[in-house]
């Protein structure tokens, strides 16, 4: 009954069914024959029409692109997706659908206000591409285009350290441009921003994804995730302020493109234990006393020591390292990084705000 039941879902996602982006798709799965009823918004329909695809005709399509795995065998999902790391997965009662191809089904949407705000970014060229929502039994699900690779991926792999400064630039710019649209337009507030959770796609450009924890601004939601992360803002750390916000928002995009400029995991500075006192406002940002950072074990390293390690890694790959080259990456870390990380969100730069800086960042590095 349960593999019936899933075979339904992935009669909405065939590559050629085209999926409306201003609505939701409701489906009753009980029903037998090919007229099955389904539904945009409240208009009810029985047309043998796309995106219903008949159903021996869509059983090619699924014995391709899904596999299903007991989650027992699985029972951490992050250790699933170290082994597959090319694809997304989502649980579904007591299985885990594994779909390979182009689409992935994530976040289940709880709230209306959520719904409503998501609707607003499908089309954004910085956002995760969507294609609506699907409603299968008692949840709502969102419809996402899955991508092959991860800014975390290309981070880690070799070539990392040969992308050029500009080339850097510009990807910043993605995300604080992604970061603006959701915060301004589509009110949505992200509350993971990470390397794993940005993506790129086909032509280089990078897009934010993976809405597990999102919520529309205003909902004031307290901050629940229990795994660390190098890119959390300093009060998601204290209980007592965990509060998402726009200011949580914009300093995980900071460490996030420190990332990108130094080609290296960023370090969150506000793990407990780990920092001694933050300077900030400080003119130079690359000073030892700038921030006394003091990690636990093999990871004892301050923020200038990983500015020099990029330094050494761009040397290695022989990539021409000029004076001019690491005093760009300067005052970029110093200008448009550290504002962003400030522990008083109050004092932290918008979104919009550090657009503008990268756009003349990148103006000016033509």
């Amino acid at each position: 009954m349960l593999v019936a039941l899933t075979d339904w879902l992935l009669i909405f996602i065939k590559p050629s069914a085209k999926i409306p982006t201003n609505r939701y798709i409701s489906m009753n799965p009980l029903s037998n024959s090919d007229d099955r009823s389904y539904s945009f918004g409240a208009e009810q329909s029985t047309e043998k029409s796309q995106p219903v695809v008949a159903y021996n005709r869509s059983l090619e399509v699924i014995n391709k692109q899904k596999k299903m795995i007991p989650l027992r065998a699985y029972e951490d999902l992050a250790l699933l997706k170290k082994i597959t790391p090319n694809v997304s997965v989502f649980k579904l009662k007591n299985k885990v659908r594994v779909i390979e191809e182009s689409f992935v089904v994530g976040k289940i949407i709880e709230k209306k206000s959520d719904e409503d705000a998501i609707h607003l970014f499908l089309d954004n060229e910085n956002i995760a591409k969507s294609f609506g929502f699907f409603e299968f039994k008692y949840h709502k699900l969102l419809l996402m285009r899955l991508y092959s690779q991860s800014l975390d991926g290309q981070l880690k792999s070799d070539d990392a350290n040969k992308i050029p400064f500009k080339e850097r630039l510009k990807r910043s710019l993605d995300v604080f441009s992604g970061l603006d649209y959701l915060h301004n337009i589509a009110q949505v507030l992200h509350c993971d921003l990470a390397i794993k959770n940005i993506f790129i796609d086909e032509n280089g450009v990078l897009v934010i994804g993976d809405f597990g924890l999102s919520e529309a601004v205003g909902e004031g939601g307290r901050f629940s995730k229990r795994t660390r992360s190098y890119y959390l803002a300093p009060e998601l750390s204290e209980p007592e302020r965990a509060l998402m916000s726009k200011e949580a928002d914009c300093c995980s995009a900071g460490l996030v493109a420190l990332a990108i400029i130094i080609s290296q995991k960023s370090y969150n500075l506000w793990l407990p234990n780990n920092v001694k006192s933050i300077r900030v406002g400080d003119s130079d940002c690359f000073k030892e006393d700038y921030l006394e950072f003091n990690p636990p074990g093999k990871d004892k390293i301050m923020l200038s020591q990983l500015y020099n390690t990029a330094q050494d890694l761009l040397e290695k790959h022989g990539d021409s390292v000029t004076e001019a080259y690491m005093a760009e990456t300067e005052k970029f870390v110093s200008n448009v990084v550290f504002p962003l990380m400030e522990r008083n969100p109050k004092l932290r730069a918008t979104a919009k705000e550090v657009k503008t800086l990268v756009e003349g960042f990148l103006s000016s590095s033509d």
